[in-house]
């Protein structure tokens, strides 16, 4: 997949991103990610060392009862890429509401991506610990009109309907693709797309045909990006739409 052309529109571009002063968040020491993607400038906060939350008690007592890790810590490849596929290819709101829903958003880059431009957002994680990151990193980034839920996408809610819905590194699991295929169905409104990002993890392997026996329509692009430090990743590219 080439990037498209075409320049972005400045009525949709927030001003330069600052960053909040935060030493700590949710307890934790706070690092700072500098990005830039699609020719924009991004900053993501995030904890120190998120290694450190594998030993804490919370996340050991949850693992027991639901499996339990705190993935949404870390900046993962398939979040920038998606990101910058989103800022490259200006993705502009589609559909009579302009919604966007990113699915376990982590530190909610794609999110913010879509938010700068034009989309609303709702940035949604079954963590609290991620709601609260995912809060200061798009105010931070200049985004006005967002909202942040809990959601597991095992019990997807009957309330929320998107045009737009996101997913980066959130199909590494087989056990997941039912479940989140079944939430991908629910909450998108006919006419909309999904667009997950892979970086060709073994456990995303037999997603397409998952979301072919959901009744779901699916197409695979390829997508490389530049990470923060500096390595290229090629990765995968799932648009879905309902039938």
């Amino acid at each position: 997949m080439t990037r498209p052309p075409g320049q972005p529109d400045s009525r949709h571009i927030p001003a330069q991103p600052t960053v909040l002063a935060r030493r700590h968040l949710r307890g934790y020491p706070v690092r700072n990610y500098h990005l830039k993607l699609g020719g924009r400038a991004l900053i993501l906060s995030g904890p120190a060392d998120p290694d450190s939350l594998l030993g804490e008690p919370r996340t050991e007592e949850r693992f027991d009862t639901d499996h339990y890790m705190p993935y949404w810590s870390d900046l993962w490849p398939a979040s920038v890429g998606l990101a910058d596929y989103l800022l490259a290819s200006h993705l502009l709101p589609i559909g009579g509401h302009g919604l966007a829903v990113e699915l376990g958003c982590g530190l909610g880059l794609a999110g913010i991506a879509a938010g700068m431009l034009g989309w609303r957002v709702i940035f949604t994680d079954y963590d609290a610990d991620s709601l609260a990151y995912v809060v200061h990193n798009a105010a931070s980034n200049g985004l006005g009109d967002f909202e942040a839920r809990l959601l597991d996408w095992r019990r997807p809610p009957e309330d929320l309907r998107a045009d737009l819905l996101l997913g980066a590194d959130v199909i590494y699991e087989k056990r997941n693709h039912d479940s989140l295929l079944d939430c991908t169905g629910t909450i998108l409104r006919d006419g909309g797309i999904a667009i997950f990002a892979d970086p060709h993890r073994d456990g995303a392997k037999g997603f397409a045909d998952a979301a072919g026996r959901a009744g779901l329509t699916v197409s695979v692009g390829r997508w490389s990006d530049r990470q923060p430090g500096g390595q290229e990743i090629a990765m995968n590219l799932y648009f879905v739409r309902n039938r």
